[in-house]
């Protein structure tokens, strides 16, 4: 991880402004539609330099160097599991909508549709896929009759520390899974998060001994939740549509 910051931190040193279509000055009104061109193209050119990232990263990693500790500790199967767009499932206690997104292979502009969960009260979601004909590289997985490989996978801990007294500080436990598919010369990057939060205190102003102030025993290697990224996993599904 701390490898791929350092790779976008060279990416976006030229001025990211230079990517929007509309700049705003002091006191002149902002239309929303504008400002909403502008996150667009943001979005589209940091979903770029990701996609240059991993492509990076692979041809590091063909030629063996290191880039990075191991992430991908958890291995993850693929058996896939019945389910229709529109469906509610349950995984490990939480409601998930299945639904399909569209995307256009690069190589042959052919229609697909990419169906998934998402979490039931999650309202916004994305698909970011990018254009690579590189036929190298090992895969770990195959869904849908395409190859995969797992980006990561491994649950973390975050401690969020708040010295002014007028917000929490917490513990958080998160799982997260990322595979990549390749669907021709089209990566599809499909990624599942779950979020537990274990400690939220308000602590007072000046707080510095966060050890003594925040319990963290309720930190642990929680398997289920690794099972339910599993399961996840299981539902995803790729249909070509012409």
């Amino acid at each position: 991880m701390i490898k791929k910051i350092s790779l976008l931190c060279l990416f976006i040193s030229s001025p990211v402004l230079a990517i929007v279509p509309h700049t705003f000055e002091s006191g002149s009104p902002a239309r929303a539609s504008e400002v909403n061109e502008n996150f667009s193209a943001v979005e589209d050119e940091l979903e770029s330099l990701d996609g240059a990232v991993s492509e990076i990263e692979g041809k590091l990693d063909s030629i063996g160097v290191d880039t990075g500790w191991n992430t991908s500790i958890h291995p993850v199967d693929y058996k896939e599991a019945e389910a229709n767009v529109g469906d509610l499932i349950t995984i490990d206690g939480e409601e998930y909508r299945m639904i399909s997104a569209p995307f256009v292979e690069f190589g042959t502009d052919s229609l697909y549709s990419l169906i998934f969960p998402v979490n039931e009260k999650t309202t916004l979601t994305s698909l970011n896929y990018h254009h690579s004909n590189n036929d190298e590289g090992s895969h770990d997985l195959t869904i849908s009759g395409y190859p995969a490989r797992t980006k990561f996978s491994s649950d973390y801990r975050s401690v969020v520390m708040n010295r002014n007294g007028n917000s929490d500080s917490y513990l958080s436990q998160n799982f997260s899974y990322q595979t990549q598919i390749k669907v021709n010369e089209t990566i599809l990057n499909v990624q599942f998060m779950l979020s537990e939060k274990i400690e939220s205190v308000r602590l007072p102003s000046g707080t510095y001994d966060f050890t003594e102030a925040l319990d963290s025993s309720g930190f642990h290697h929680d398997h289920e939740k690794l099972k339910a990224i599993d399961k996840m996993v299981d539902y995803i599904k790729i249909i070509r549509m012409d």
